[in-house]
């Protein structure tokens, strides 16, 4: 009799010991899924930022080529910057 309620003495252990570990596993990954969840709301200036940039430069980009388009055909780039210059 002994030896079988030791058995299940050692079985309950390893039960419990085994749902104490999953429970562990289960707050490591919540702590690290809210701890990613901060990250990316944290990061979300950096990515505002980068998209305002982004946008600026495709835009100084399409002005540029606008502004190499209406220049005279031969004409030396420093002189027509500098012409554009005493316009305004």
């Amino acid at each position: 009799m002994l030896g079988k309620q030791a058995f299940f003495d050692k079985a309950y252990d390893h039960t419990l010991s085994f749902s104490k570990q999953v429970c562990a596993d289960l707050k490591r990954a919540k702590q690290k899924g809210e701890k990613a969840q901060k990250i990316c709301q944290q990061s979300q200036p950096i990515k505002n930022t980068l998209a305002d940039f982004t946008l600026a430069a495709h835009a100084y980009s399409q002005g540029f080529e606008v502004f190499i388009m209406q220049a005279p055909k031969g004409a030396d780039f420093n002189n027509v910057l500098l012409s554009q210059k005493r316009e305004l």
